[in-house]
């Protein structure tokens, strides 16, 4: 099986329309274990962002995605890295909103707890520190891109915050305007 140069991911913030409240993911194991977070995860080989995002949200929450509107792209990456390779650990999560879902929530059993947060109660304490950087610019209902640059501890060490109107965007960053195509024919209806 071919590797990623970047291994993309999906993240969905999901919002219960009658109470406003966003549903976290609290990690029971891997690398983000005891961290809140909302439902997402990898793509697998050939899968397009719309499928991973599905399936992604139905196997941790049980819910079934009727919609979803593209808020944002966030790297991380490793500071130590100069060029990327296929074996780095280095992540492109595309972040989506959604507040239309069918069914009810139930955690996939072992992996997440589930947990619903009024927006002004989100326990940022409890979140990775990148999290807490991008999330109140999403719940500003701004667009988000931006890359992390972590040390080999996992230690947060350089932050950059990209344009998000394509005119702005450096020559560094093209990728984003070919992403945005993809995405805007993947996002749900």
């Amino acid at each position: 099986m071919p590797k990623y140069k970047h291994t993309p991911c999906v993240l969905c913030l999901i919002e219960n329309p009658q109470t406003h409240q966003l549903l976290m993911v609290k990690n029971l194991r891997g690398m983000n274990k005891g961290f809140y977070n909302f439902a997402g995860g990898k793509l697998n080989w050939g899968e397009d962002i719309r499928a991973a995002l599905v399936r992604e949200v139905k196997e941790e929450t049980n819910l079934t995605l009727t919609g979803a509107k593209f808020v944002g792209r966030i790297d991380v990456v490793p500071a130590n890295v100069k060029k990327v390779r296929a074996d780095t650990n280095d992540c492109q999560v595309y972040v989506f909103y959604s507040n239309k879902y069918k069914g009810e929530e139930k955690a996939a059993d072992g992996e997440v707890e589930l947990q619903w947060f009024d927006k002004d109660k989100i326990p940022f304490e409890n979140m990775r520190d990148n999290d807490r950087l991008w999330l109140p610019k999403v719940l500003n209902g701004e667009m988000v891109n931006m890359k992390f640059r972590r040390d080999q501890d996992g230690k947060l060490v350089d932050v950059c915050e990209k344009a998000t109107n394509k005119k702005c965007f450096d020559k560094r960053f093209q990728y984003y305007a070919f992403m945005k195509k993809v995405i805007a024919k993947s996002t749900l209806k």
